[in-house]
């Protein structure tokens, strides 16, 4: 044999173990599909039945999906119904949102409003405080002055009575002086005179008055006392100043209501001025 056919021979040799193999690989690889199928007593539960099983778990699967889609057409169906319940009470919150924002405005408006007559409210309630202040001022004056008139008018009444007690007496004192006044003229047409004749040496009894001028240079001085008094021409009245005795004056030209006299230089005590007092001469 020659050397190439040992090497075919080899060769051949090795692709037999080769395809041995393969043989045997494919011949533990294969499969009976009826056993897969069907199962066997060693190995229950093939294909088939796991097919079966398979079919139950999708129908119960199924159940489970329907109970599922049921659930969630009501859960969808409540979720709809709650979205339009939530969405009404939206609207309607939106609704009561927008009112309250123009009651808000107008709220604003009127706060505005109030707070302007606010401040003129201050500003007149100042003036009218003022006001008041015032006007208590002017009733406690007018009060002050309602009392003191009242005391006025007390006192006047009280001076009122005295004057009416005062005009009584006068009253009496006139009618005793018209008794007594007609009884001298009696008297004097008894005599045969009139009240008007002159009685130059005999002043009447009881005058008082005062120097009211006094002028050195020509010894004159003016008595308030006059012809109404019952003062002529050629009386002569005494002159005193407290119990200082100052001197004599002769009476040398009445007026109604006052007279003048001359100093009596050898009578005279002391310098005689206005305020001196002046009676009728002591005899």
């Amino acid at each position: 044999m020659t050397f190439l056919g040992k090497i075919l021979t080899v060769v051949i040799f090795i692709m037999s173990i080769l395809f041995m193999g393969f043989s045997m690989a494919v011949y533990n690889t294969q499969v009976v599909w009826r056993d897969v199928v069907k199962g066997t007593d060693e190995k229950p539960g093939g294909l088939e039945a796991q097919k079966e099983e398979a079919d139950q778990e999708i129908g119960r699967l199924e159940d489970d999906m329907e109970e599922l889609r049921q659930s969630f057409a009501h859960e969808n169906a409540a979720r709809k119904m709650a979205v339009a319940y939530w969405q009404e009470r939206a609207n309607i919150a939106e609704s009561q949102l927008r009112e309250k924002e123009a009651t808000l405005a107008q709220l604003t408006i009127a706060l505005g409003e109030a707070t302007g007559t606010l401040e003129s409210t201050h500003v007149a309630l100042a003036g009218i405080t003022e006001e008041i202040g015032v006007l208590r001022g002017n009733l406690r004056l007018a009060l002050k002055d309602r009392d003191d008139k009242f005391h006025l008018a007390v006192a006047l009444q009280d001076r009122l009575h005295q004057a009416e007690g005062m005009r009584r007496r006068l009253e009496e004192r006139r009618i005793q002086l018209v008794e007594q006044v007609a009884r001298q003229m009696r008297v004097l047409e008894h005599h045969g005179m009139t009240q008007w004749d002159p009685i130059p040496d005999r002043p009447p009894r009881g005058l008082d008055g005062v120097l009211t001028a006094v002028n050195d240079e020509q010894e004159l001085v003016e008595i308030s006392l006059g012809s109404d008094d019952g003062l002529r021409v050629g009386h002569e009245m005494e002159v005193s100043r407290g119990r200082q005795y100052l001197g004599r004056v002769i009476i040398r030209r009445t007026w109604d209501d006052h007279a003048v006299g001359e100093i009596i230089p050898e009578r005279l005590q002391g310098p005689m001025q206005p305020g001196d007092k002046v009676v009728t001469k002591v005899t």
